[in-house]
């Protein structure tokens, strides 16, 4: 199960992505891509730039190897773009042709798209406030049938926005306590005058494994 998202902060915004996972999945960073034990079955995959990207996999599921295409897309795709909604529409010209499921989150300082894809159809929603999303579809919601983790997806949602309600975000975002204990790892964008990704499992204090310098998009 994964938990994605983006937050304004006073000085910037953060993107994030929380997901189960084995003590020992790597963390993997090549210039301004961000990777989660990728090569296991249970890969995760941040992105950052002048748009920042984070993704889960949607409930409809057909193959892993699949389903990773998406990032191999955003890959290529998200570093190169400087606007948000070309970034977008330049992911779906691809994305739209690979048989599983997702939903993922682009974003700069200013707005979020969420998108939600699966057999060649889609939907997108745009926001300026806080977004949070599991791994079931909120606007494609006939394909939730038959998910098995329909269920579980609902409850972390349900908790992850309550959290985020009653704490800071830095208290939600660095205390994983919305997943399951002892097989966790987070991972964090924090996108101010720079970009600093973290890595956390549980019971354990953040590691900063990402530090750089940018600029903000414009759009």
């Amino acid at each position: 199960m994964c938990t994605i998202g983006w937050l304004k902060t006073d000085n910037g915004y953060i993107v994030f992505k929380n997901r189960d996972s084995r003590r020992a999945d790597s963390v993997l960073s090549i210039g301004d891509i961000v990777k989660f034990g990728y090569e296991e079955r249970k890969g995760c995959w941040l992105c950052v730039g002048d748009i920042a990207y984070a993704s889960a996999r949607g409930p409809l599921r057909r193959s892993f190897q699949e389903w990773k295409k998406y990032n191999r897309i955003a890959e290529r795709v998200v570093p190169s773009k400087k606007r948000l909604r070309k970034a977008v529409d330049a992911f779906l010209q691809e994305a739209l042709q690979v048989n599983d499921s997702f939903v993922g989150i682009f974003a700069n300082k200013r707005k979020v798209y969420v998108l939600e894809i699966v057999k060649g159809k889609y939907e997108i929603e745009e926001a300026k406030k806080s977004v949070v999303r599991t791994n079931h579809f909120l606007l494609l919601e006939e394909f939730n049938n038959g998910f098995r983790g329909l269920n579980e997806s609902q409850e972390r949602l349900y908790l992850a926005k309550r959290l985020l309600q009653e704490k800071s975000v830095h208290d939600v975002l660095l205390t994983p306590g919305i997943l399951r204990e002892n097989t966790v790892a987070t991972g964090i964008v924090e996108v101010g005058e720079e970009i600093r990704v973290f890595s956390r499992f549980y019971g354990e204090k953040p590691t900063e494994v990402y530090v750089r310098k940018r600029s903000f998009s414009k759009s």
